[in-house]
Formats: C-alpha cells, structure tokens, sequence
C-alpha cells in the first residue's frame, strides 16, 4: 500500500490490547493481509505487563498501516474509546486481540455499508452463526435482535458509522469488565437509524486464551444482576419497555441461564428467584421444570447422587 492510500483510510480498526503476546502476530497478520486495502489498524495496549507493546511497536515499525497507542490499564472499553478517539476512518471495527478477520472481512462490511447507507453491519461468527438470512432493521429492531441474541451481543463482527460512537456510548463503570459490550451495544442501538444483518461469516473468535477475562472471570449472581441493570436502564431511558417487553424477558432468561452454565445460580437469592418468576412466560416447560427442582430443597441430595453415580461407572 503506498503513503497516499494509507493517510485517507475508510475503514478505522480498533483492537484493545491486554498481555496479549501468544496471540497478537496471529491477530495483526489476519488484519494486514485483507482484500480490502483503505484501512487502518489501531492497537490500543492498555498496560500489558508481558511482551504485547514491543510486538507492537516492531511490527508497526515494517507497516504504516499500523498505529499503536498505550494507556495506563484502565479495561477493554476505555482502550476501544481510546482507540476511536483517535480514529481517522468514515467507519470503525472492533476486534479482540487473541481473535482474527477472514481475508474478505473489511471488504465484505464496508461495500456492504456502503451499498445499504446503514449506520452499522452486523455478520456471522464462528462464536455463534445467529444470522440467517440478509435484512435491514430498525433501531426497535436491533435493540430487539440483541436481547433475543438474534445478534451476537458483543461489539465485534461489525461495522459501525463512526459518528454513532460518541462518547457516551463508552460511558460504562470501569469494574464492568465482563459483558461490558452488551451495555456498549445497547447504548449504540439506540444511537442508530437502520441497520443491515449480513449472514456472512466475518470473524474467527478464539477459545483458547486461558489468560482473557472470558475464561478468566468468576462470574456472581450480583455481577450479573448489575449489567442487566444497565442493560435495561437504556431500554427504560429510551421509554421502550413496553415495545420490548418480551425482548427484555428473553434477554433476561438467557442470563439466568449463563449463570447456570456457569454453575453459580444462586436460588436463595432474591432478585434470582424475583427474575425467575418474571420470565416464566418464556421458559420452555423443561427449563421451567429444572428450575423448579433447582429450587427445591431435594436438589442439592440429587446433585449428589449423580455426582456418585458418576464416579461408581467410570471406576
């Protein structure tokens, strides 16, 4: 690419960067080798302790293309303000440093945005294949696609406009380090005027960073109740409650549900049970029997016996 092409970017891409060493070559080779030539790719180190800023710098060193910031540790949402601070494109993509873009990614959002005149495109990933068929949405429609997870949740596997990124949008408390993009993307949503759903897929998410906040993280029933707050407080602010009634409840089922993964559903809790009771006419009826005889007294004993079953048939 030579120096007049790279100095007028189109496409601005903003990748936070924590003790990312293992992973971050793989990250910057899948962002320098796309089809699409007229982008920028912004590397926001937030205070790596490891080898991530000299990677950096070396590479940025042999690619103009590349432009690295780093900040005192101060999590993933500052970085990704940061970095579209200091974005020059007409449209930004977020990617996770231990994750990587398929060779068309950037061409494939971009013409797409630029065909449709949407604000943001959301595609596929290899996280979760949600989308299935190519359509635009309304504002309504996206926040409603998010909290049915229709659309992953997450702010990567997109293309946003840039001016829908205000500063606001990255106003989340700092100790939100975990889902804090489902309140950033709730904020955004509501920012927008139409959006366009491509069942392309775009992104590669990794699964074997054992140091990210992912697989890191101890999830509690206090935290989760914490980002549904925020989550639904944007909905409330924005007077749309009663349009995504049925949206909040599936956006809540599926978090009762990520602290039963998680095996840390707490059925003495009160706003647990208060949000069970509320999504109820959501659940299917084996969802609703599980977590009948999750709250009953007998649970805890059949728990048990499975677990000493289990070990008596693999002896």
């Amino acid at each position: 690419m030579n120096q007049q092409l790279s100095s007028f970017p189109l496409v601005s891409v903003v990748i936070p960067v924590y003790n990312g060493e293992k992973y971050i070559s793989g990250c910057i080779d899948s962002i320098l080798c796309q089809s699409f030539s007229l982008f920028e790719a912004i590397f926001v180190d937030d205070g790596s302790v490891d080898n991530s800023f000299q990677i950096l710098t070396e590479r940025a060193s042999l690619d103009q293309r590349m432009k690295v910031i780093r900040q005192e540790n101060m999590g993933v949402t500052n970085a990704r303000r940061n970095g579209v601070r200091h974005a020059g494109g007409k449209y930004v993509c977020f990617v996770d440093c231990d994750d990587r873009l398929l060779p068309d990614t950037l061409d494939v959002l971009f013409n797409k945005a630029l065909l449709s005149d949407v604000d943001i495109v959301c595609g596929n990933s290899s996280y979760a294949n949600r989308i299935k068929t190519d359509h635009f949405q309304t504002s309504l429609g996206y926040v409603a696609a998010l909290l049915e997870q229709k659309v992953d949740l997450v702010v990567w596997a997109k293309l946003f406009r840039i001016s829908v990124l205000t500063d606001d949008v990255f106003e989340i408390p700092s100790h939100i380090k975990f889902a804090e993009d489902y309140i950033m993307n709730i904020k955004i949503a509501f920012h927008v005027k139409k959006v366009y759903f491509i069942h392309d897929m775009i992104y590669q998410y990794s699964e074997y960073n054992e140091g990210s906040v992912t697989s890191t993280f101890q999830l509690t029933p206090i935290y989760v109740q914490e980002v549904c707050g925020y989550v639904l407080d944007e909905v409330y602010r924005a007077k749309a409650e009663d349009t995504l009634q049925k949206s909040v409840l599936l956006f809540l089922r599926y978090m009762i549900w990520m602290m039963v993964h998680q095996n840390v559903l707490d059925m003495g809790n009160d706003w647990i049970n208060k949000t069970i009771r509320e999504i109820t006419p959501v659940l299917s009826f084996r969802e609703k029997i599980y977590l009948r005889v999750k709250g009953s007294p007998v649970f805890p004993v059949l728990k048990k016996v499975k677990s000493w079953a289990n070990r008596f048939l693999n002896r």
